[in-house]
This record gives structure tokens, sequence and C-alpha cells, in this order.
């Protein structure tokens, strides 16, 4: 799935209606199919037939399992990598006290450019055009600040070198938390995993379904159920796998940002 697919299909809404439409198909081809096997099907194949399904539906059960839970444990990461990022930030900006009254206002300039661009660097993340043009001005930003501390700190006399060198080491841990994040923004499970949960949702439709046709008989209620919740989770999974183009977001911790920029 390329990016612009998987983002015209988490803004848009029309995920979830595709799914469910797809999973009532598979339901009612399955008991066409039920149906028109069940007049030739003997009452001794009920327990090996019981038992595939089982087997079927318990496979399921472990593939949303295992997405939904490796999603949620993703998402959390990445708030927590949030949080490594404003302490990092606000760590490296304390150190500027650090410097000479004269490279001060320089570099307390070069961090507030830096937290205004990150602060939009990941908004509109669907637009991936967008988002590489703003990546490259921040890696600029970056590059700027790195340079304009060496080279504050090279023209800091000794023994006050000595303090102001201090800064260095807190904007190289800056720069690892913020390119942290960024790659944690980009780990998402393999494909292949994803094409497998879809693949045994609509299995485990077309499975519903031919029981159905077997014994001729309608739950509605159950019918309803399995198509929203199956439907349901499937895209609370890809919304928690995908937090900066989905429902999901990061705005309670991205305000700490905000607060912080305000501070400066």
């Amino acid at each position: 799935m390329t990016d612009a697919t998987r983002s015209f299909l988490l803004t848009s809404g029309i995920l979830p209606l595709a799914l469910i439409g797809t999973m009532v198909i598979m339901l009612i081809l399955g008991r066409w199919v039920g149906m028109r096997i069940g007049a030739q099907r003997s009452h001794s194949e009920d327990k090996t037939e019981e038992i595939m399904v089982g087997a079927i539906f318990g496979l399921l059960a472990l593939i949303v399992a295992f997405s939904f839970s490796g999603a949620s444990d993703r998402y959390d990461n990445r708030r927590e990598m949030i949080a490594k990022e404003y302490d990092a930030i606000g760590t490296a900006y304390g150190s500027v006290d650090l410097l000479a009254d004269k490279d001060q206002a320089m570099l307390r300039a070069d961090f507030t450019k830096l937290v205004d661009e990150r602060l939009v660097l990941y908004k509109h993340a669907a637009d991936t055009k967008a988002y590489e043009i703003r990546l490259d001005q921040f890696d600029v930003t970056r590059n700027k600040l790195w340079a304009d501390a060496v080279a504050s700190v090279k023209n800091t006399p000794f023994p006050e070198k000595l303090v102001a060198s201090q800064i260095l080491p807190q904007i190289s841990d800056m720069n690892s938390a913020i390119d942290t994040q960024r790659f944690a923004m980009k780990m998402h499970p393999p494909q292949a995993v994803t094409i497998s949960l879809f693949a045994l949702i609509l299995i485990g439709a077309f499975i519903a379904g031919y029981n159905l046709g077997l014994t001729n008989h309608h739950d509605w209620l159950l019918i309803i159920l399995f198509v929203s919740l199956m439907a349901g989770f499937v895209y609370l999974t890809i919304n928690l796998e995908h937090p900066l183009i989905g429902f999901i977001g990061l705005d309670d911790f991205e305000i700490e940002l905000v607060r912080l920029r305000q501070t400066m």
C-alpha cells in the first residue's frame, strides 16, 4: 500500500465503510456456498468442521490482537519520544546561559526557530512532498544551531570555555531525541502482516456466512456485531499505527512543546 493510498483511506474515512461492505459481500457469498453444499453434507463432518472453523477464527483473533497490541505499543512509544524531545530541547535551551552574553541572543533565536519548525513539522503529514520540504528546512535549522554553538564555544576564552562547551553534548542529545522520534514515526509492521489481517477478516466473514448457509439460519444481531467489531478494531488499529494522518493524534503531548516555546 502506497503512502498516498494509506493517507486517502485514513483521511477520507472510507476504510471502515469499504471493509464493512467487503465483509458483507463475503458473508453473502459464504452463505450462498453453504446453502448449496448443505444438502450434500453429512452430519459426520460436523466435528471436523468445528475444529477447522475454530482454528481459523483462533488465528484471526491472534492476528487482530497482535496487530492492535503492536500498534498501541508503538503509539505509546511515540508519545514517550515526544516527552524525551521536550526534556532534551528544554535542557539544551537552558544551557545557552553557559555561553558568553554576546552569543546568547543568537543561540536563543536559533532555538526558537528550531522549535517553531518542529511544531509544524508533522502537521498534515499526509502531504508527503510538503513534509519532505519542511524536514529539509528543519535539518538546515538544526545544522545552523550546531554550527553557531560550536563557533560560540571556540570564541570563548579559557577557562570559561570549559563551562561553555557543556552546551554541545546537550545539543547533541537534543538532536538524537529528535531523530529518534522521526524514525519512530516511520516504524510500522511489515506489510505482509497488514495484508494477512485483512485477508483473515474476509476469510472469517466468508466462513461465518458459510455456516449460516449450512444451517439455513440467520442471526442478524450476531452478523451485525461481528462485522461492526472487526471493522471497528481494524480501523482503530490502523489509526493507532498512523497517528499523524488518522483521527487519533498526538496533540495532547505536542501541546507541551507549544508551552515550551512560550517560555523561550
